[in-house]
């Protein structure tokens, strides 16, 4: 991830938050449905999402204050 202004970095940890909750639910539903193959997509989609939110100082940053490894957040 390229290094962004303060406002525009915020945002895009926003947005990613709001991505992970989205894919969360969607995963979720589609689980419920006993659907296979989009569960499996979905999960690689919000391992995906996790990877980048990881780059961000804000979570970088809140992982380091509960002293987990970036490996435990997936």
């Amino acid at each position: 991830m390229k290094k962004l202004g303060k406002g525009k970095q915020d945002n895009i940890t926003s947005e990613l938050a709001a991505l992970a909750r989205m894919l969360t639910f969607a995963r979720t539903s589609a689980s419920d449905l006993k659907l296979d193959l989009p569960v499996y997509c979905l999960d690689m989609a919000l391992t995906a999402v996790l990877a980048e939110a990881e780059k961000t100082p804000e979570v970088a940053a809140a992982m380091e204050r509960l002293e987990l490894p970036a490996s435990q957040m997936h």
